[in-house]
C-alpha cells in the first residue's frame, strides 16, 4: 500500500513538473507566430537595431521569442532552418549557435554547398547600412554579431517591431503605414544607405 502511494506521488509530482514546463497558450500563440516569420517572411538578414532609430526587426523578434520562451529552442529552430527562405536560414542559425556551436558547426557543413555557396545576392542589414552579397560572407558576418546586439531583452511586443523587405526598388521596412525606404524620398523618418547592386 505505501509503494503504491509513493508511486502515485511521483506520478503526480512528474505531472507538475511537465505542466510547469509546458508554454501556456500566450506563450504558445506567441512561438507560431515566431515561427511562422523566420520560416515564411524573412527576406533580409538584420540584426537588432536597424534604421536611425535603432528599430527592432521582427524577424529578430521571433528568434529572440524562441530563444527564451521555448522549452525546446534548438529543436524548433532546427525544425524552421529546414523549411525556410535562405535568408531565415541564416537567421536561426544564429539562434542555433548561441544554443549548441557543434550543432550550428554541423549545419553550417552540411548546407554550405547546396544552400549557401549557389545563392550571391543574400541581403544583410545594420542599422542604416545594406550589403548585398553571397550567403557565405553573410554568415561570416553573422558569426561576428554578439548575441546582446542580435537581439533583445526583455522581448517587447511584436507590436513594436517593424517588417524588413526586399523589394525591386531597394529596401522598405514597414509598421503599420510608416514606410522607411532605402536610397528614396521617404518620409520623415526616411534613411539612406547604399542600394543594393542588381535588383
Amino acid at each position: 500500500m505505501k509503494h503504491s502511494a509513493g508511486v502515485m506521488g511521483l506520478i503526480v509530482a512528474l505531472a507538475i513538473s511537465v505542466s510547469a514546463t509546458e508554454p501556456d497558450q500566450s506563450t504558445l500563440r506567441r512561438l507560431s507566430k515566431a515561427e511562422e516569420i523566420l520560416q515564411r517572411d524573412t527576406e533580409v538578414v538584420t540584426d537588432g537595431a536597424v534604421g536611425y532609430a535603432g528599430a527592432l526587426p521582427e524577424t529578430n523578434w521571433a528568434l529572440a521569442v524562441i530563444l527564451s520562451q521555448d522549452p525546446r529552442p534548438l529543436a524548433r529552430l532546427q525544425r524552421i532552418a529546414e523549411n525556410s527562405t535562405v535568408e531565415g536560414t541564416l537567421m536561426c542559425l544564429q539562434g542555433i549557435r548561441y544554443l549548441d556551436r557543434a550543432e550550428y558547426e554541423k549545419a553550417v557543413r552540411a548546407w554550405r554547398t547546396t544552400l549557401f555557396e549557389p545563392n550571391d545576392g543574400i541581403e544583410v542589414m545594420s542599422g542604416c547600412t545594406i550589403q548585398r552579397m553571397p550567403a557565405t560572407q553573410a554568415l561570416e558576418i553573422l558569426e561576428r554579431w554578439e548575441k546582446t546586439s542580435f537581439l533583445r531583452e526583455p522581448v517587447p511586443p511584436l507590436e513594436e517591431t517593424i517588417r524588413v523587405r526586399r523589394t525591386t526598388a531597394g529596401y522598405k521596412t514597414m509598421n503599420e503605414n510608416v514606410t522607411i525606404a532605402v536610397g528614396t524620398s521617404a518620409p520623415s523618418r526616411s534613411f539612406s544607405g547604399p542600394m543594393p547592386s542588381g535588383k
